[in-house]
């Protein structure tokens, strides 16, 4: 089989060489440019959680128009809505977002501000002072 393979111009060096390159790379070895699980927990650390009420809410549909409109937000890390319990708890980069968070919503036709407290009752484990309006 070495024969074979050496005929074509692959040499026993070579052939593992190869088979190293491979390995590692089934290994996982960083690679420039990927966002690793230090990076991802860095970007998660540096976010605020924001706490909102949402009226307007009936159904699910009403659900995903509002979480996708804050979801698509640049500086929007994370975004959770309950239509049943009408809130939206958003993770964010920076408080520059609030502003175009509430205009984004009621474009949507639904009425927001922010809330105190999550809707649990805890107190807010946040960066940012939640004030209501």
């Amino acid at each position: 089989m070495t024969t074979h393979f050496a005929r074509r111009g692959l040499t026993t060096a070579t052939i593992g060489m190869l088979f190293g390159v491979l390995f590692m790379g089934l290994l996982g070895c960083e690679r420039p440019g990927d966002l690793g699980a230090e990076a991802a927990a860095e970007t998660e650390t540096a976010a605020y959680t924001l706490h909102f009420k949402v009226d307007g809410m009936f159904c699910s549909g009403c659900e995903q128009t509002v979480r996708s409109r804050i979801s698509e937000l640049d500086g929007v890390v994370s975004c959770e809505v309950s239509h049943r319990d009408g809130t939206a708890v958003v993770r964010v980069r920076s408080e520059d977002v609030i502003d175009r968070i509430l205009r984004e919503v009621d474009e949507a036709g639904f009425e927001i501000s922010r809330s105190d407290q999550p809707a649990s009752g805890k107190a807010p484990d946040d960066r940012i002072a939640a004030t209501g309006d």
